[in-house]
């Protein structure tokens, strides 16, 4: 009788437990899609629970991590996964996120679906990393946090919209908001001085993404520090184009949010603002920021998998590249008009126009208008007269040569 992999000396599955918000917006439908994809996989769950009451979502992965889990699937949105991995803090446990919310921007930063086919393939296949997490007030976040509009369309968006129509519907509620919302006074107070500016928006970013959306390249799950984006001024307009070209893919251009690396901050303003974590309004200014070095271990996609898309941002992007001539901004040089003008401290770069090597902006402007110059004085179609001129007279019989001369091995 052959041996079992077991016996042969493969090594076991981890004790593994699902834990699903069935009131999000997928959890209901796919929790027994779930566990059959998991089975199939290879990967037997010691248990499976779907939570109806989110606030109990905390305690039953206590409770798992209690009963010897190894492995602890949560299944949900941003807010299902905020509030639970914070538990696996000082567990020896790994965490995964299954995505089956409205933007799961936690799940793609990690490689992570977005069908539940391919996030399950990826969740079995077991390849994990540490990742720092980040907290306001004693709320944990491992992905992104906001003031601004996000709380703003958090706190009033109807659950119907968002249960049935997804991202399109957050969108649509953006816009409504947008017309209501006003601009706040920031004070932002960390190791490297203050800043102080009037801000349509605050994104404190951990990850890449929020809203589904990628909105910055600099964030990092991995680097014990989190990166502040202000769009600074008054304008509504400035934020709407902010938030414009970041859908497009478009998350370096001028005139855009301001970006500042910290580790820790004391933030406030005026009036008073709500703060979104994760989707989900749970704190308010003033309030302290601060990060968890390497705090969870979670599952990613293997660094070898193929990469997935950016959705309607990357398909779009070389036509709004073509569309939107500028130039690229990295790290914070001041606040702009409505904020202060200093010279960058410790955590923050610039990056002045390059005239050499990849990433030459100018020159490939400047190539580009030359060539629609061209175009359109004519000359190209002459050349191209030009070209097949010479092909058909003395220049023709010279080519042959030169073709015979180099298939039979001599030089002409």
């Amino acid at each position: 009788m052959e041996p079992t992999p077991q016996q042969a000396g493969a090594p076991a599955s981890p004790r593994a437990a699902l834990i699903v918000n069935t009131h999000s917006r997928k959890g209901a439908d796919q929790f027994a899609q779930a566990q059959s994809l998991f089975e199939a996989a290879g990967l037997p769950l010691a248990e499976a629970h779907g939570v109806r009451d989110p606030s109990q979502m905390r305690s039953t992965v206590e409770k798992a991590l209690a009963d010897g889990a190894q492995l602890v699937i949560v299944g949900g949105g941003d807010g299902s996964i905020s509030t639970t991995i914070g538990a696996m803090i000082g567990s020896k446990a790994i965490f995964a996120p299954l995505p089956l919310g409205t933007a799961n921007s936690f799940a793609r930063g990690l490689g992570i679906g977005p069908g539940i086919e391919e996030a399950v393939a990826t969740i079995a296949a077991g390849h994990s990393i540490w990742v720092d997490l980040a907290e306001i007030d004693g709320n944990m976040f491992a992905n992104s946090a906001g003031m601004g509009m996000p709380p703003m369309i958090g706190d009033t968006i109807p659950p119907k919209v968002k249960r049935w129509f997804g991202r399109v519907g957050y969108l649509g509620w953006a816009i409504y908001s947008l017309i209501r919302f006003r601009p706040f006074r920031l004070t932002l107070e960390s190791p490297d001085g203050t800043e102080q500016c009037w801000a349509t928006e605050l994104r404190m970013l951990n990850g890449q993404y929020t809203g589904g959306i990628k909105v910055s390249d600099e964030a990092q799950l991995d680097d014990g520090a989190i990166l502040i984006q202000i769009v600074s001024g008054k304008s509504k307009w400035s934020l709407a184009r902010d938030w414009y070209l970041r859908l497009l893919g478009l998350r370096r251009r001028e005139g855009m949010a301001c970006e500042i690396k910290v580790k820790q901050a004391r933030i406030d303003a005026r009036p008073c603002q709500k703060v979104a974590i994760d989707g989900e309004v749970l704190a308010r200014t003033p309030f302290d920021l601060s990060i968890h070095r390497r705090a969870v271990q979670v599952i990613a996609q293997h660094p070898d998998a193929a990469p997935q898309g950016e959705g309607l941002g990357a398909a779009l992007l070389s036509a709004a590249q073509s569309l939107m001539p500028g130039e690229p901004v990295q790290g914070l040089a001041g606040l702009g008009n409505n904020g202060p003008q200093r010279p960058p401290q410790s955590g923050r770069k610039t990056m002045d126009k390059q005239k050499i090597g990849e990433g030459n902006y100018e020159a490939a402007e400047e190539f580009q208008n030359e060539q629609h110059e061209f175009a359109k004085s004519g000359k190209a179609e002459q050349k191209a007269r030009e070209a097949a001129d010479a092909l058909d007279g003395p220049e023709a019989e010279e080519l042959e040569k030169a073709r015979k001369a180099s298939a039979d091995g001599r030089s002409s």
